[in-house]
């Protein structure tokens, strides 16, 4: 993530959102049932609820961020809760992401979690009820 001179939080768009994931993690979410993806939704909303209204230009060295992706893997790196179920363990994973690129992970979990809906026809968890 990046701020401009107004102070506008940007995020790199990644081609493949899994390269912001850990191999396992990633393993989890593409194998996680539709149920634990539809709470993971819900936490991720959350997530990035916070996120957004916690940007602050000054907690981020700009200078050299600019145009740079979340490194490969980052969300998940340490492995931590490598155990807990895959939406415990991924909301940890998120929180343990650096400052600088927690709102790229939290975007990348967004554009996975959409890429993984359309690839199996499931349900838009959006979607507003018929």
């Amino acid at each position: 993530m990046w701020f401009d001179v107004e102070g506008v939080a940007h995020t790199v768009a990644l081609p493949d959102p899994g390269w912001a994931f850990e191999p396992g993690l990633l393993a989890a979410l593409t194998s996680a049932e539709p149920e634990d993806r539809a709470r993971l939704r819900k936490v991720l909303d959350g997530l990035l609820d916070v996120a957004y209204q916690s940007l602050d230009p000054d907690r981020v060295d700009t200078a050299h961020l600019v145009e740079d992706a979340i490194p490969r893997g980052t969300v998940g790196a340490g492995r931590a809760g490598e155990r807990l179920p895959v939406v415990r363990r991924t909301a940890a994973a998120l929180r343990a992401v650096p400052y600088e690129f927690r709102l790229d992970g939290l975007v990348a979990l967004e554009e996975l979690l959409d890429e993984l809906m359309e690839n199996e026809g499931g349900p838009d968890v959006y979607a507003e009820p018929a």
